[in-house]
């Protein structure tokens, strides 16, 4: 359970810096000359972290993830 715990843990934690650096894209892209090189950089580590995720997700016991999280048969199990 903790090591599920752990993962989970990850999980949010990349799903927030994903979210960081899409909004910092966006910012970006509205600058009058958006620094391209920094919007590449953004964009290879958010396809890591969703790589992550998604290896993460495969990890967890007995959980079927969907994109947004558990589906909604499993969340009533106290999962």
């Amino acid at each position: 359970m903790a090591r599920a715990k752990k993962l989970r843990r990850k999980i949010a934690r990349w799903e927030e810096l994903i979210a960081e650096h899409r909004a910092k894209i966006e910012e970006e892209l509205r600058r009058p000359v958006p620094r391209r090189g920094l919007i590449e950089k953004w964009e290879k580590e958010i396809a890591n972290w969703e790589r992550l995720i998604e290896r993460a997700r495969q990890r967890l016991p007995g959980k079927r993830w969907s994109q947004g999280g558990l589906h909604e048969s499993e969340s009533a199990t106290g999962g």
